[in-house]
């Protein structure tokens, strides 16, 4: 219930609209300057290029980059979820929570 969305957070909103760019936008300046290497899908030829340029050209300020940081809500962004199979029961069942690897 608490889990967050990085492209909503009211913060990433307000550095996307300052910039005239989509949130996810933000998020790949935020994880670049931090020297990540994030990794954006698009099948679309212009957010490809959108995707590559928007590093280059005006970086986040340091207060923004510290808002950014300050929004931690101990939340992780992709989880276990994605990965489930179509007849899974629950995230539990990508670990072998008991040590015992079941067949």
């Amino acid at each position: 219930e608490d889990d967050t969305c990085d492209i909503e957070d009211p913060v990433i909103v307000n550095i996307a609209e300052r910039l005239g760019v989509h949130p996810a936008i933000v998020c790949i300046k935020w994880a670049v300057q931090r020297g990540h290497i994030p990794i954006p899908f698009s099948v679309h030829k212009d957010q490809i290029y959108g995707n590559i340029t928007c590093i280059t050209q005006d970086p986040l300020t340091d207060e923004e980059m510290a808002a950014i940081a300050g929004i931690d809500r101990n939340n992780r962004l992709i989880k276990g979820q994605v990965f489930l199979w179509e007849h899974a029961k629950g995230w539990e069942d990508l670990w072998d929570l008991d040590g015992v690897i079941v067949k």
